[in-house]
């Protein structure tokens, strides 16, 4: 298989794993383990994983004035980022969680306006950009409809947790442009989760202290350890694997296979179902993403 096709197969793999996440962590939360516990043992595995795997590479080594921006990127990439998802899914359905995260690059596009230099507003942009606010309004006012039997007890505040962390991890792959010039990927997830892990220790502690681990029956041994191995560091090791050969914006069309993919398991396991304004819902998103980024690139790379 060339180099290219195994990239792609990793993408596949990387969101196949990550669209399973939505459902699989809900079968455990709450019955089990709190989302705020959930999180802290996840970032504690990924902290040990990522630790253990750069230093035999000697890559530990971040120099003084990069410190705070590393700390940035921990709040916005690990610690908001994370443990906003898990409550948000906790309370909503993975349908609405998915479609919620697909906006992260009309987010990344409104915040790069603002700080990134060069970035023109043009109409395109503006209209992506209200198409997929009224995709997400749709969701909201069905979410806010619906007597959810889904484990999905509040809906509406679901999906703004959920909406607090796309907008908290567009920031964080506006700031972590300028770490990624100096210093590789592991060595960043390395740092990011290691001082993530203090950040996210005082909203997690409380939870996964209390977690009876004697009444996990066998499938909530395996969807726990599926969230805390495959969706943090397998799924992040396909994507650096990936990386390798394959342009960050190729790699960035993939996530647009997580509500479809998400909305499959989702149906499977009994926690969603599809509907119209779902739907229409996603056509609108869909169509603000394509417009914001997709359309973007493809405009610029043509004047060129």
């Amino acid at each position: 298989m060339k180099n290219g096709a195994k990239s792609h197969l990793a993408l596949f793999a990387a969101n196949l794993i990550y669209s399973a996440n939505y459902s699989i962590a809900k079968e455990v939360m709450p019955s089990f383990i709190g989302p705020f516990g959930f999180i802290l043992l996840r970032v504690l595995f990924g902290t040990l994983c990522f630790m253990t795997a750069i230093f035999p590479l000697r890559k530990t080594k971040v120099q003084r004035e990069d410190r705070m921006l590393f700390f940035w990127c921990a709040v916005t990439g690990v610690a908001v980022n994370q443990l906003m998802f898990f409550k948000g899914l906790e309370l909503t359905t993975p349908i609405h969680a998915s479609l919620f995260m697909i906006t992260c690059p009309i987010i990344v596009m409104v915040i790069s306006m603002f700080i990134a230099r060069g970035e023109k507003i043009s109409l395109p942009k503006i209209l992506g950009i209200l198409l997929g606010a009224i995709g997400c309004v749709l969701l909201v006012i069905q979410g806010g409809k619906i007597k959810s039997s889904f484990n999905a007890p509040n809906i509406v505040l679901g999906d703004l947790f959920i909406f607090i962390n796309a907008s908290s991890y567009a920031v964080y792959l506006v700031l972590v442009k300028k770490l990624t010039a100096k210093y590789d990927a592991l060595t960043i997830s390395a740092w990011i989760f290691f001082i993530g892990m203090f950040m996210v220790l005082p909203f997690g502690a409380k939870e996964l202290s209390q977690v009876d681990w004697s009444s996990f029956d066998t499938k909530a041994i395996l969807d726990t350890l599926y969230v805390v191995i495959f969706a943090t560091v397998f799924a992040y090791g396909l994507y650096i694997y990936a990386l390798a050969k394959a342009s960050p914006s190729t790699a960035g069309i993939y996530i647009y296979l997580q509500p479809l993919l998400a909305s499959v398991f989702a149906i499977l396991y009994g926690q969603d179902k599809i509907d119209a304004l779902k739907i229409i819902a996603a056509i609108l998103i869909g169509a603000g993403v394509y417009l914001v980024t997709i359309y973007h690139t493809q405009r610029m790379e043509l004047k060129k």
